[in-house]
């Protein structure tokens, strides 16, 4: 079985330690690299070629829009799961360009049940 190798961008500290905390704990899941500073992440996710990002940063929308334009036009882009505060900017972060979206406060089974979902390369990626 391959392992599903994950990205953590995360400007929220607390949030970034929990993710990698749950991840470390998944055994198909590898974290391919942790980063609190959008400067230079995609340089970092070029290098690191992870299957998926998880996004989270309180940035205008343009800024995201950029920033998931520049995620998809690597040579192998990630799936991008963009996690948020704001359950109501869903719609706009998915039009931006993000693959999924995530609430933060959203049981941590619910984020463990979409990862594990896409590392089974049989099943379609979770809608």
């Amino acid at each position: 079985m391959n392992k599903t190798r994950i990205f953590v961008a995360c400007a929220d500290e607390r949030l970034r330690i929990a993710l990698v905390l749950l991840l470390d704990q998944e055994p198909g899941i590898v974290i391919a690299g942790i980063t609190d500073r959008l400067t230079g992440l995609i340089t970092q996710l070029e290098a690191t070629q992870p299957d998926i990002v998880l996004l989270e940063w309180k940035i205008p929308l343009q800024s995201i829009f950029d920033l998931l334009t520049g995620i998809h036009n690597l040579g192998n882009p990630p799936k991008v799961i963009y996690l948020s505060s704001k359950p109501e900017e869903e719609a706009k972060i998915i039009g931006a360009g993000a693959d999924y979206f995530i609430a933060k406060n959203a049981p941590p089974d619910q984020l463990v049940l979409i990862l594990n979902k896409y590392s089974d390369q049989s099943q379609p990626y979770p809608t």
